[in-house]
């Protein structure tokens, strides 16, 4: 599957678990995880040795991606850091 494919499947199952009563960051959390589990896992070409692999890349990429969007924070404009702040406060 592309890239793209898997962010709509994975956005379908963020949207039923929405419907289905599950908060809206827990269920963020959870899709993009398994997102990117399956794109890694899929470049790999979906075979048993790759999925760990893919688990230990896709754990090592979530877990950088909150750090690195603080680490720069003081270069950013308040509006633009607020505005990305509090949509998810929106969707509640």
């Amino acid at each position: 599957m592309e890239p793209i494919e898997i962010g709509i499947a994975v956005s379908i199952g963020l949207l039923i678990f929405v419907i289905l009563g599950m908060r809206v960051a827990f269920a963020a959390a959870i899709a993009g995880v398994v997102g990117l589990i399956w794109i890694f896992w899929a470049k790999k070409g979906y075979t048993g040795d790759s999925f760990l692999w893919a688990l230990t890349v896709a754990s090592k990429t979530a877990g950088q991606v909150p750090h690195q969007r603080y680490l720069h924070k003081r270069y950013l404009s308040f509006q633009l850091l607020f505005s990305l702040d509090i949509w998810p406060i929106m969707l509640v």
